[in-house]
């Protein structure tokens, strides 16, 4: 989520023109600031599993369970083979997350990092902005998954069958 808020926060700084000017003018980088963290305090200062704030009915508890979630924990004790792949206009993992993922793993790990393709596993033109991909991600539901990321599931479920077939073959020659 700080990722995220930083992203945004670089889209806010980045607008150029009028608009640029009025959201400077405005101060709209401090009061988005102002309200996550206000929200963050609302979510943690309470155990209901559904709050309101200003206004709109937020999920407390998925939201607490997300804040206090260590993903490294559970990678360390992965010890079969990952695929692990994202999209170069991902807006919720980060590509260098790949990294770390493949660290913490403790089986075999294979990454790609597949360009244009957004959390919606399809690809989009769209320029490199959160507010902007994620307004496209509706949109976007109408297209087929990328044909480049279902290959690259292909080839590895292809290539760790084959490994199997070949490891149960050798054991059937040792017994």
């Amino acid at each position: 989520m700080t990722w995220q808020r930083e992203a945004i926060m670089n889209d806010v700084k980045s607008v150029k023109g009028f608009q640029g000017w009025l959201l400077r003018l405005l101060k709209v980088d401090k009061k988005f600031t102002k309200m996550h963290d206000d929200l963050i305090k609302a979510l943690l200062a309470s155990d209901e599993p559904v709050i309101k704030y200003k206004g709109k009915k937020i999920n407390a508890k998925w939201n607490r369970e997300h804040i206090h979630f260590d993903v490294s924990q559970p990678f360390q004790k992965v010890t079969c083979p990952v695929l692990a792949i994202t999209g170069t206009k991902d807006v919720n993992v980060k590509v260098s997350d790949l990294v770390k993922i493949k660290a913490l793993v403790q089986g075999e790990c294979e990454t790609h990092i597949i360009q244009d393709m957004t959390h919606m596993l399809r690809k989009t033109d769209v320029e490199y902005s959160i507010s902007k991909i994620m307004n496209h991600y509706k949109k976007s539901l109408k297209n087929p998954i990328d044909s480049e990321l279902k290959d690259k599931i292909s080839n590895w479920l292809r290539n760790w069958k084959s490994r199997q077939v070949k490891i149960d073959k050798s054991e059937m020659l040792v017994k």
